[in-house]
C-alpha cells in the first residue's frame, strides 16, 4: 500500500483515516425478469438501482476535508491558532489485479497521483502581507506506485514535494518507501466479526532537496513505525461505526531533527526519538446519500503527541536563536492535544 496524504502527514490525519474506512453498502444487483414473445426470449432493460455502485472500474478518485485546531508536521509545529482547513484530493489508477484462480505472489498494483493542502486564518510569520494565497501555507504533490500482495503485505515507493504558496518555507522534496501489513484475517470469533486488525507499518523517507526541520539545506532520513488497531460496531446498520485507535513514533534515522547551529555555534545534535502518538477516532458512512453518487463519510478524531527533546525546543520557544510561529513562548512542553473534524468522498 503506498503511504499518501494520511501517513505523510505524521500527525491526526492517519487516525481520521482509520475511522473513515467504512462504505456503504450496495445492494444486489436487480435481475430483470425474462419475457416469452413467441419463441424468442428478451431480457428488458434492469431498472436503475440507485443503492447499487456506480463505479466499477479502473480509475477511482477521493476527495477530502480536514480541519483541525493545530498542525504538527511529523512532530514539528506548523500552526495552533485560528482556523485550520486541510483539503486533499487523489486519483488512483487499477495497473493490475490479479484474477481471482490467480496464484501470482503479488494480488494488484496501483498508481495514485494527488494534492494535500493546508490553510489557515492566521498567517505563519514569514509568509507574504495580504489575503488570498497568502493564507495558503502549504500545497503538496505526491505520486506513487503502491503493490499488494495476497498474504496481506501492502508495499508502495512515493514522490513527495512540499510546498508553500505563501513561501513560509522552501519546497522540500523526498523519496518514501513503506510497507503494512492487514493480519485482519489472523482473528476468528468476536474478533473477526468485529474486523479486528493491528494493521502494523512502517515508513522510511529519504529527503532529497532541502529539509522541514533545521538547516534547510542539510536533508536527513526519516522512519515511521505504528499500528492501526480498529473495529467496526453495528456492522448491520445502515451507519456501522469504525473505531481507530492508532500509536505512532518517528524518529531520525539521520539528521532528520538535527536543529540549527545557534549564532554562538552551539548544536545540541540530532536527537533520534522525534515524536510519538496515541489517538482516538470515529467514522461513520453518511448512508442517507445515495450510493450513486459515490461514498460519503465523515468522522472526529483526537490524539496526544509527545515530543523528543529538540522539538521541545524548537515547538516552544525560540528555535535555536529564531523565533519561530505563533505560539507559547515557554521552552521545554512535552506534549500537545490535536482535534480534527473530517468529511470524505470516494468514487
Amino acid at each position: 500500500m503506498m503511504e499518501c496524504k494520511k501517513l505523510a502527514r505524521g500527525s491526526v490525519a492517519a487516525l481520521v483515516a482509520l475511522g473513515l474506512a467504512v462504505s456503504p453498502a450496495f445492494a444486489d444487483e436487480i435481475e430483470a425478469e425474462e419475457v416469452i414473445v413467441g419463441e424468442e426470449i428478451v431480457a428488458p432493460p434492469a431498472e436503475p438501482c440507485p443503492e447499487c455502485a456506480v463505479n466499477n472500474g479502473s480509475v477511482s478518485i477521493a476527495i477530502g476535508n480536514d480541519m483541525t485546531n493545530a498542525y504538527f508536521f511529523r512532530g514539528i509545529l506548523q500552526q495552533k491558532t485560528g482556523f485550520i482547513w486541510q483539503p486533499w484530493g487523489e486519483v488512483s489508477f487499477g495497473l493490475y489485479e490479479a484474477g481471482a484462480d490467480s496464484d501470482s505472489a503479488v494480488s494488484d498494483v496501483s498508481l495514485t497521483i494527488g494534492t494535500w493542502n493546508s490553510i489557515h486564518t492566521d498567517q505563519i510569520t514569514g509568509a507574504q502581507n495580504g489575503s488570498g494565497p497568502g493564507n495558503w501555507y502549504e500545497s503538496d504533490f505526491y505520486a506513487g506506485i503502491g503493490m499488494g500482495m495476497a498474504n496481506g503485505i501492502g508495499a508502495g515507493v512515493t514522490y513527495v514535494a512540499y510546498m508553500s504558496p505563501n513561501n513560509a518555507f522552501g519546497t522540500v522534496q523526498e523519496i518514501d518507501l513503506d510497507i503494512s501489513y492487514d493480519d485482519s484475517d489472523l482473528y476468528d470469533g468476536e474478533m473477526q466479526n468485529l474486523g479486528f486488525g493491528l494493521n502494523p507499518y512502517g515508513l522510511i523517507a529519504f529527503e532529497v532537496d532541502k529539509s522541514r526541520f533545521g538547516d534547510r539545506d542539510d536533508t536527513g532520513i526519516y522512519a515511521e513505525v505504528g499500528v492501526e488497531p480498529s473495529v467496526t460496531v453495528m456492522g448491520d446498520s445502515e451507519y456501522p461505526l469504525t473505531i481507530g485507535m492508532p500509536l505512532t513514533m518517528g524518529m531520525s534515522v539521520d539528521n532528520y531533527y538535527l536543529p540549527r547551529t545557534l549564532p554562538n555555534g552551539a548544536n545540541p545534535g540530532d536527537d533520534w526519538f522525534g515524536f510519538a502518538s496515541a489517538g482516538l477516532g470515529l467514522g461513520v458512512p453518511l448512508a442517507f446519500i445515495p450510493a450513486r453518487y459515490g461514498s460519503f463519510s465523515a468522522g472526529v478524531a483526537g490524539q496526544w503527541l509527545a515530543l523528543g527533546s529538540n522539538l521541545q525546543r524548537f515547538n516552544n520557544g525560540p528555535a535555536n536563536g529564531v523565533v519561530g510561529t505563533k505560539t507559547n513562548p515557554r521552552e521545554g512542553r512535552f506534549g500537545e492535544w490535536i482535534g480534527v473534524a473530517s468529511v470524505n468522498w470516494e468514487y
